[in-house]
């Protein structure tokens, strides 16, 4: 991945994070705000799934997925070395 293909994905990934969260309060107005047989619900409804596609096709994007798994390799790593220093102290404490 370029440098420029991170700076975009980074930016992706920050708008997906802003644009889930603007889903759930959408599926909120669609479902309990505006519900069927209000005269807001059609409006909400398609609010709500236009949104969908948007987060669906970020959700796919191959450079936003790429930076989520570095993500992931990162955290997985992090945990690990906590698990190995508190397993090394348990040993120690046992000894």
């Amino acid at each position: 991945m370029t440098e420029q293909e991170k700076r975009v994905a980074t930016q992706r990934l920050g708008v997906l994070t802003v644009f889930r969260e603007r889903l759930i309060e959408l599926e909120t107005d669609a479902t309990l705000v505006y519900p069927k047989g209000h005269e807001r619900n059609a409006g909400a409804q398609k609010d709500l799934d236009d949104l969908s596609i948007i987060v669906d096709r970020l959700d796919a994007d191959p450079h936003v997925i790429e930076l989520q798994v570095i993500a992931a390799e990162a955290d997985l790593a992090a945990a690990t070395a906590a698990v190995e220093t508190a397993t090394a102290k348990l040993r120690a404490l046992r000894s």
